[in-house]
């Protein structure tokens, strides 16, 4: 019989654990944990006197790109952070006959890849017979409607009258605004029917055929795009059984339950009536054991999802904690700490760690607070990210929400329930708090579902511009 030496043995061994990846830095697994390279493929599309249309190949597991831009001796500054799902890019609001360069990067799970080479664009020379367009002012969403878009100017010819200015919104199936009658001072207006990047040409013309245009890329919201239920909590709930009516159009009513736990509240723009205040300690009926709350309908949120919601502690039970709004079962949960924070919490549906981010600034008590959670979920490789975000201002309209936390985990975390019921202030059974959690004692204003992972623009348009009055 043959004896290997220990020496022999123990290289065979670490040669196998190579193979399997155990070791750090060895085996094939390390493969997957490296960063991505730079983006190929990245060209100039075309130019004009004011934009540069870039595109690049896609890369796979990509959950988001960064784009940079410079000219002359100015550094590289941030044009742009293009989705995980985009492979081009239009910059505008250029000056003509000038010379810009751009890199781009990409992010996947396994981290951030180098830049690419540089990539240098000139625009175009100006006709100096063309007309021109000056003082363009774009406002882009107000307080309740934020894909109402507005875009006023002035405009003046060179060579023979002006004739129009003709506005392209850019979104499929609209109609273009066209103004003939003073077009040297023009102001038109359009509300877009969905959230999205859009591109807005603003052209003016004269009488001898010469036009120019002035392209503008706006990232316009609108809060119904995909939203599957939507609390504003304007219901004057007093009654067990009272409904909560759902304003997304998908009548997804709730239920509120708990008599004598609940009452209409001031919301936070003190409309009277306007929110819904749960187990207040003024109520000798609400107490750890017995509790007011609302029950949503089942609520489709097979993958990425959003959640907004904007709450008001009891400042006297702030210390007690409490179930915000979660799933029923407490797949998925936002709740109050006894420490004054607040945690996003979503179980995994493989039985593996769950997915967790907690706010690290107390909230206080008796005043208002924005929070938005939003799950994303990004293939090959798969990883979720759940963000937390912030907002303490509900009257600041310039001010958006501010990400607080997120965290990052291998593999699809998904609700292992697609469509369920949601609880509000009452625990995972939505009855009482001997359901798994403490009843949250405080105010609920504007509560929103969505079945996708917002933009950032659009949770920035939920902080800032969401005041929703319905006719009773």
């Amino acid at each position: 019989m043959t004896h290997r030496s220990p020496i022999r043995q123990i290289s065979a061994a670490l040669i196998a654990l190579a193979g399997t990846g155990v070791l750090g830095g060895c085996g094939p697994s390390t493969a997957n944990s490296l960063p991505p390279a730079a983006p190929q493929g990245f060209h100039v599309v075309s130019t004009t006197t004011s934009t540069v249309d870039l595109a690049w190949s896609a890369v796979d597991g990509a959950t988001g790109y960064t784009l940079e831009r410079h000219s002359g001796s100015d550094p590289y500054a941030q044009v742009a952070t293009p989705a995980a799902s985009d492979t081009t890019f239009t910059d505008t609001g250029l000056s003509p006959s000038t010379a810009y360069t751009y890199r781009l990067k990409v992010t996947t799970a396994a981290g951030t890849s180098p830049y690419t080479a540089d990539l240098t664009a000139t625009t175009a020379a100006p006709d100096p017979a063309a007309p021109t367009v000056d003082s363009v002012n774009v406002v882009n969403g107000i307080l309740g409607t934020p894909e109402h878009v507005s875009v006023s100017g002035t405009a003046s010819a060179h060579s023979g009258s002006l004739q129009s200015v003709i506005v392209d919104w850019g979104e499929s199936g609209s109609t273009p605004s066209t103004v003939t009658s003073t077009p040297g001072s023009f102001s038109v207006t359009h509300e877009f029917k969905a959230s999205g990047t859009y591109i807005v040409k603003i052209t003016a013309r004269d009488s001898t055929g010469r036009q120019t245009t002035d392209t503008r890329s706006l990232e316009v919201t609108n809060f119904g795009t995909r939203s599957q239920a939507h609390f504003v909590f304007q219901d004057a709930g007093t009654t067990n059984g009272s409904p909560a009516r759902d304003f997304s159009g998908n009548k997804r009513n709730g239920t509120y339950t708990g008599g004598g736990c609940f009452a209409p509240a001031q919301d936070r723009y003190s409309v009277a009536n306007g929110a819904e205040r749960f187990n207040s300690s003024s109520s000798a009926a609400c107490t750890m054991s017995a509790s007011g709350g609302m029950t949503t309908a089942a609520i489709p949120l097979p993958g990425a999802f959003t959640i907004n919601v904007w709450v008001r502690p009891d400042a006297d039970r702030l210390s007690r904690g409490g179930w915000l709004v979660g799933q029923q079962g407490g797949a998925f949960r936002l709740t109050l700490g006894t420490d004054g924070k607040v945690s996003a919490l979503l179980v995994s549906p493989t039985g593996g760690p769950a997915l967790s981010v907690t706010d690290p600034a107390a909230v206080q008590g008796d005043v208002w607070t924005e929070y938005v959670v939003r799950l994303t979920v990004a293939t090959g490789p798969t990883a979720s990210t759940l963000a937390l975000y912030r907002k303490d201002n509900p009257l600041d309209q310039t001010t958006p929400a501010s990400p607080v936390g997120e965290a990052t985990l291998s593999g699809s975390y998904v609700l292992s329930s697609a469509s369920k019921a949601w609880t509000v202030a009452d625990a995972q059974g939505g009855s009482n708090s001997t359901a798994g959690s403490t009843p949250f004692s405080g105010a609920v204003d504007d509560l929103r579902f969505y079945d996708r992972a917002l933009a950032g623009y659009e949770i920035s348009a939920l902080s800032r511009l969401d005041q929703f009055h319905p006719a009773p």
